[in-house]
């Protein structure tokens, strides 16, 4: 199990909301709206990164779904906005949570003094790197 879901009051709007599961450190946090689901790295107020971002574009066509996005060699159809969402956002998000989010053992920031930022999973143990700002273990039961 990867955390309760709790949410982050003033992150929720009309079409939109950001929380956090209770496993994984504060700074993570996860958005979703009708279009995307998103992980992302907030610290000290700010956000440092995107950690994995899955969207898709609204476009009908003889009513069904299509991501206009893709070109028409590789454009698939879908009878409805759920069935879409879930085949281009979703599993794609799943996939990236169970391959890359669930194995990773540190979330390491990076910053440099022009204000840049960067963040980035990354083993357990892995040596200080060139403008490392913090370092955290991603699963609290690594606390």
């Amino acid at each position: 199990m990867l955390g309760n879901i709790q949410h982050l009051p003033r992150e929720q709007c009309k079409t939109s909301t950001q929380f956090r599961l209770s496993k994984l450190h504060p700074a993570i946090r996860i958005f979703v709206n009708a279009t995307t689901l998103a992980a992302s790295v907030r610290w000290q107020g700010k956000c440092v990164d995107l950690l994995q971002c899955h969207e898709t574009g609204l476009e009908t066509v003889a009513g069904d779904w299509i991501n206009p996005i893709d070109t028409a060699k590789y454009q698939r159809v879908y009878c409805n906005l759920d069935a879409r969402w879930n085949a281009e956002v979703f599993k794609c998000f799943l996939r990236w949570l169970r391959n890359v989010l669930r194995t990773a053992g540190t979330l390491i920031l990076y910053g440099t003094p022009d204000g840049t930022t960067w963040a980035r999973l990354a083993p357990l143990g892995t040596p200080v790197g060139m403008f490392e700002m913090a370092r955290f273990p991603v699963w609290s039961d690594a606390c």
